[in-house]
């Protein structure tokens, strides 16, 4: 008895096989699943590519393609796609289904030339010591001169037969990969990197004749979106989670019940002090409620808000703004500068010669002269 169609109208498994087995020359499946040929094959990504989009329907042309209402149109389309992705997960575990045993294969022929090279190492060892033993007691040293170099070339005739042994093994499953796997694996990418959103315009425009334009403003990115959703949904339920269920019922049912008491007493922490993140802004609402009447001193005399600065720390601003030695020796000098510069030199410039003389003065403290080239800058931008 035949096996059973999984795929959609205009598409089956068997179909597939079709394009892996023979590419180009496909024609229509039996349903007889051919054993694997050890001879290339001639996939054709254009002729998968049309059978993805699938032929047209008898209602091709008709009126919600023969359907009673657009809904169930667009449904017969959107689940044509779903389909077509559904035997892409299928060429896929074909793919790894046939490496298998050509993957043992090889590793096998690896262990046992592996085991062959332990082997034949074990035997030199043995041969080498009892050759020491040998030594100027029965053996002239010219016959040990002859025995070293036919071990010598012993081990290397050795050697290249290990390595073709390797090589061999190598090329057969390259070669039987080619043939059996590389076509399930390239129909599985073919499929996976076709959006479902394309798919489902496919199906309409090819399939039930319906304007390419009106294909394309029914499914889109959005489309694409809410499968990604529906894909993290189940794999997420095939870990046992529920959405219905608690946090708390997710994180006991998945990591166990030591995981959840660690949760509950996180949670116990979390009301009484509140959350890590708002912890963090109280935090730092006590910090900006200590700085906001020194920001507002140095507005009113300076002009400048720290923590506008650009390229600059609030906090080093700060620092030097609330440092009298440092303003009246460079900050106000500089200022001074500025105004009667009369555009013969530029802010930069005159940033970059404070900025330097200060670094020349204090070698080790190169933030506080970025810091101090940034308060230049920004004096000069908010004087003109």
């Amino acid at each position: 008895m035949a096996p059973p169609k999984i795929g959609p109208r205009g598409i089956t498994i068997e179909d597939v096989q079709d394009v892996a087995t023979n590419g180009s020359k496909a024609g229509k499946s039996q349903y007889v699943y051919a054993p694997p040929s050890q001879s290339s094959q001639a996939y054709d990504p254009k002729l998968l590519a049309a059978l993805m989009a699938g032929q047209a329907q008898p209602s091709y042309g008709e009126k919600y393609g023969g359907f009673p209402t657009r809904d169930m149109l667009n449904d017969a389309a959107l689940g044509y796609a779903l389909n077509i992705r559904d035997i892409g997960d299928y060429a896929a575990t074909e793919g790894v289904r046939l490496e298998a045993p050509i993957l043992k294969q090889k590793q096998d022929v690896y262990r046992s030339a592996t085991g062959y090279d332990d082997f034949a190492t074990e035997i030199a060892k043995g041969r080498a010591a009892r050759d020491e033993k040998l030594v100027g007691a029965f053996r002239s040293k010219q016959m040990n001169a002859v025995n070293d170099f036919a071990r010598a070339k012993v081990e290397a005739h050795r050697q290249a037969a290990v390595a073709k042994y390797r090589s061999d093994a190598d090329n057969e499953y390259n070669t039987s990969y080619d043939a059996q796997v590389l076509p399930y694996q390239q129909i599985a990418e073919t499929i996976y990197d076709t959006p479902i959103s394309q798919l489902a315009r496919q199906a309409l425009t090819t399939q039930y004749g319906v304007d390419a334009n009106v294909a394309r403003a029914t499914f889109d990115e959005q489309t694409d979106l809410d499968y990604a959703e529906l894909q993290r949904d189940a794999e997420l339920a095939a870990q046992g989670i529920d959405f219905s269920m608690s946090e708390g019922e997710i994180i006991y049912n998945t990591q166990g019940a030591e995981a959840w008491q660690v949760y509950q007493d996180q949670k116990t922490y979390d009301a009484m002090y509140g959350t890590p993140a708002e912890r963090a802004k109280a935090e730092q609402d006590l910090i900006e409620s200590k700085n906001a009447p020194i920001d507002a001193d140095i507005l009113s005399i300076y002009g400048i808000a720290p923590k506008e600065v650009t390229n600059a720390d609030a906090d080093t601003v700060r620092a030097i703004f609330t440092d009298p030695d440092f303003v009246a020796k460079w900050v106000m000098p500089s200022f001074e500068l500025l105004d009667a510069s009369n555009g013969n030199y530029t802010a930069a410039e005159i940033a970059g010669e404070q900025a330097g003389a200060y670094l020349e003065a204090n070698p080790n403290d190169l933030l506080k002269a970025k810091t101090l080239a940034a308060i230049i800058a920004e004096f000069d931008f908010r004087a003109r």
